[in-house]
C-alpha cells in the first residue's frame, strides 16, 4: 500500500518563506482552510476542493477550478506557469471560484461536501488539537483508487483515529435499486475497513508523522504519542428522511431495505435526519460509535 505522510523539513522553510503562506495560514486559524499532509506534498482544501498544493519547492493549483479553457484540465501548475496569473493577488478569488465549483444549482439541497466541510474548521483554531477534531480528509489509501474515505477524526485525549465515510440518503451509491442489489457504499465502507485491519501499523506510522509535521506547524511543538486506531470505518448518512417526510410505502421499504442491508453487513451506521443536522458535533459523532 503506498500511504505515506511525509514533509521535509526544509521544504517547511521554503513553504513558511513564500508570501502565499501567511494568506492560507491565516484562512487556517479561521477555519476557512485545511491543510492535510501527503506524501512529500502539503494540500490546503477550501470549499469542497484543494485550493493549491506545495510539493517540492513551490505552491501549485489545479486549473480545473478556474473553468479557463484555454488550460490544461487536470494536474497542478506553479504560478509560473499559470499565464501570468499572482497566486497572491488572486487568492481570494481563487477561494471564490474553489466554492463554486462544489455549489449546488439544481435545487436538490446540500451536497455531501457541505455538510462535512462545517467539521474541519476547529482543528487548528486554539493552541493544541481539540479533543476530538478531524485530522484528515479525502483519505487515498491507494493511489490507484479514485475512492477516498471522508475523514479521520482524531481524539487527542485518548489518542485514537477513526475512519468515517459521509454520505447523503440520497446518493445513487446509497440505493439498493429494484433489484434490492447490495448498495455500493457497503462495499465501499467494507474495502475501507479491509485496507485499515491490514495496514494498521503503516497507517499508525503515518498518522503520527502526520501529527508530528502538523503540530509543529500550527502548534510550535512536537507531537510524540502514541496512536490506536479504531477499528473498522463507520458511515455517516446524512437527510436521512424521517417517518413524517416519507409519503410512499415504496420509500419507506426503501430505507427500511438500507438500513437493514447496512445491519447486516455489521456496518456502524449514524442515521441523521436533514432536520437534526446542526445537532451533531463531533464529540456527538465519536461517541456513538466509540
Amino acid at each position: 500500500m503506498g500511504f505515506n505522510r511525509q514533509f521535509a523539513g526544509k521544504n517547511v522553510s521554503l513553504m513558511k518563506s513564500d508570501p502565499l503562506f501567511p494568506l492560507l495560514e491565516y484562512d487556517i486559524r479561521k477555519g476557512l482552510v485545511f491543510p492535510a499532509v501527503r506524501d512529500g506534498t502539503l494540500y490546503f482544501y477550501h470549499g469542497g476542493g484543494v485550493l493549491f498544493q506545495f510539493k517540492g519547492t513551490m505552491f501549485r493549483r489545479n486549473p480545473h477550478y478556474d473553468d479557463k479553457g484555454t488550460r490544461k484540465k487536470s494536474g497542478f501548475v506553479s504560478e509560473r506557469n499559470y499565464g501570468g496569473v499572482k497566486f497572491i493577488d488572486s487568492y481570494e478569488e481563487f477561494k471564490c471560484r474553489n466554492r463554486k465549483h462544489f455549489e449546488k444549482n439544481d435545487g436538490s439541497g446540500s451536497n455531501e461536501r457541505q455538510y462535512l466541510d462545517k467539521f474541519y474548521g476547529d482543528t487548528y483554531r486554539g493552541k493544541t488539537f481539540p479533543e476530538i477534531c478531524v485530522l484528515d480528509i479525502e483519505v487515498n489509501f491507494n493511489s490507484d483508487s479514485q475512492k477516498k474515505c471522508d475523514m479521520v477524526l482524531f481524539n487527542s485525549v485518548e489518542q485514537e483515529l477513526m475512519f468515517v465515510e459521509g454520505k447523503l440518503f440520497r446518493d445513487g451509491r446509497m440505493s439498493c435499486g429494484i433489484k434490492d442489489r447490495t448498495p455500493e457504499v457497503i462495499n465501499q465502507v467494507n474495502e475501507y475497513s479491509g485496507i485499515i485491519s491490514k495496514n494498521v501499523d503503516t497507517i499508525k506510522d503515518q498518522y503520527m508523522n502526520h501529527l508530528s509535521i502538523m503540530s509543529q506547524l500550527f502548534f510550535d511543538f512536537t507531537w510524540n504519542g502514541n496512536l490506536r486506531i479504531i477499528p473498522g470505518a463507520k458511515l455517516l448518512v446524512y437527510e436521512t428522511p424521517t417517518d413524517e417526510e416519507i409519503k410512499t410505502k415504496s420509500a419507506y421499504r426503501a430505507r427500511r431495505n438500507l438500513k437493514k442491508k447496512v445491519e447486516n453487513a455489521e456496518i456502524a451506521a449514524l442515521w441523521v435526519p436533514a432536520s437534526k443536522s446542526g445537532d451533531y458535533s463531533l464529540k456527538k459523532i465519536w461517541n456513538h460509535f466509540r
